[in-house]
């Protein structure tokens, strides 16, 4: 154990000393098949701000990375130009997080379908599902965890974040945009149906399946709508009520419905107060009809087919 390693992990709660040591000997488990959310806006908030206020400052002593395909570009590249870097900021652009360094780089992370970054103790045995740790000068560890391995790093020059792939096409932040703009974006697809449409990354950056459905429900518009054919009023009950949901999960550290935990591996709590997602078959808490699950553009769209017109 590294030295003061033993102190550190005094400061980590019980509940987090739990997951890490079920983290270390626990590789087999998988979400199900009918549990695929991505983690979305709030989700990678919760992470960002998590991390700002832990590591930033925090120096990168080594890296390892056990899957290489988990890095875009060269793995061990990427591991010599990161090692000996300060951690210096966070950001997030939709569900993308930005990890700036001392150095002029900064380091893309994008969780897909099952990743988790974690901080946790370097004394922590590390599961066959951790493809890349970094190690820091205070004992500790960010790691990142994969069951799937869809999730990736990617290191880019700080002025040239705006222009990748990833970024350039995106849409206004969620939480960002006035009414007006929200107006503006979804009226570029205007054929579109509107949970298609709000789930479209050019038009609205960082939302996704739940909270496209937990937002038509708390607006009470059926995700089949056309954009077209909503009026002014139903517009901005859904523009209140995207800002509404959102800033209420981050305030509860997001949603745990699948694989996504938090930066210390806490499960989120906005899963307790989901009213249509993940509800297909159970009774709507407005009229006490069946909530239903349809497909929308390729994707699961769950409604109360009594309330939402």
């Amino acid at each position: 154990m590294r030295r003061g390693a033993s102190k550190r992990r005094a400061l980590l709660t019980s509940r987090q000393m739990a997951f890490f040591a079920e983290y270390a000997v626990n590789s087999k488990g998988r979400p199900s098949k009918k549990k695929k959310s991505m983690p979305e806006l709030p989700e990678v908030e919760t992470i960002k701000r998590q991390f700002e206020r832990a590591l930033v400052g925090r120096k990168i002593t080594s890296v390892e990375i056990g899957l290489q395909k988990i890095v875009r570009g060269r793995a061990d590249a990427f591991a010599r130009a990161v090692s000996g870097a300060h951690f210096t900021g966070a950001r997030r652009r939709a569900k993308l997080l930005m990890l700036d360094l001392s150095n002029g780089y900064t380091i893309l992370v994008h969780l897909k379908v099952s990743g988790q970054l974690l901080y946790a103790p370097a004394s922590a045995e590390a599961d066959k599902h951790t493809h890349a740790m970094f190690h820091l000068d205070n004992g500790m560890d960010l790691r990142l965890r994969d069951v799937r391995q869809f999730g990736y790093l990617k290191l880019v020059r700080r002025e040239d974040v705006a222009a990748t792939p990833e970024l350039r096409d995106l849409g206004p932040e969620a939480l960002d945009m006035s009414l007006e703009q929200f107006r503006m974006a979804i009226a570029k697809r205007r054929n579109a149906k509107i949970k298609a449409a709000l789930i479209d990354q050019r038009l609205i950056a960082g939302i996704g399946n739940i909270y496209s459905d937990e937002a038509l429900f708390c607006a009470r518009i059926h995700p089949e709508r056309r954009v077209g054919s909503l009026d002014p009023d139903e517009e901005a009950r859904i523009y209140r009520c995207i800002r509404e949901l959102l800033n209420s999960s981050i305030m509860r550290r997001g949603t745990s419905v699948a694989l996504y935990v938090d930066l210390f591996g806490n499960k989120g709590e906005n899963q307790n107060y989901l009213r249509v997602y993940g509800r297909k078959g159970k009774p709507c808490e407005i009229c006490a009809g069946k909530i239903e699950r349809i497909k929308v553009a390729g994707r699961s769209a769950h409604f109360c087919p009594s309330c939402q017109r």
